[in-house]
């Protein structure tokens, strides 16, 4: 991890870094290959130099960034329960994580980028 990322770590509010470092998880287990790097002031996962993912820490949630709105529209019936906008998807930090969620959000997003 780059001395960037790891600032950006260093800087998440306290109540939400365990949060974020089981969604970190749960993208690098989703694409192991990735390289972490500060993108639009967020840890982003990327492959072949493609941000595939971005995700950050704040004071009532984690956010998993796709970088478009193809996945949130696509699994709009399964996110549901979780607040949503046209570029992210929060995830409450009273709730478990969805990381089989998480994971296949992913993945499908690779195959958007011709990744998988």
């Amino acid at each position: 991890m780059n001395k960037e990322v790891q600032n950006y770590y260093s800087k998440v509010p306290k109540q939400s870094l365990a949060q974020l470092k089981l969604l970190r998880q749960a993208v690098l287990e989703a694409i192991p290959t990735a390289t972490e790097a500060m993108n639009y002031g967020i840890p982003t996962f990327k492959i072949a130099g493609k941000s595939v993912v971005g995700i950050g820490g704040w004071n009532d949630f984690v956010s998993l960034y796709p970088y478009g709105s193809a996945q949130i529209t696509k699994f709009a019936n399964e996110l549901k329960d979780f607040k949503a906008t046209k570029g992210a998807i929060q995830f409450p930090l009273n709730r478990p994580l969805p990381a089989a969620l998480i994971k296949k959000i992913i993945k499908d997003r690779l195959t958007d980028l011709s990744l998988n």
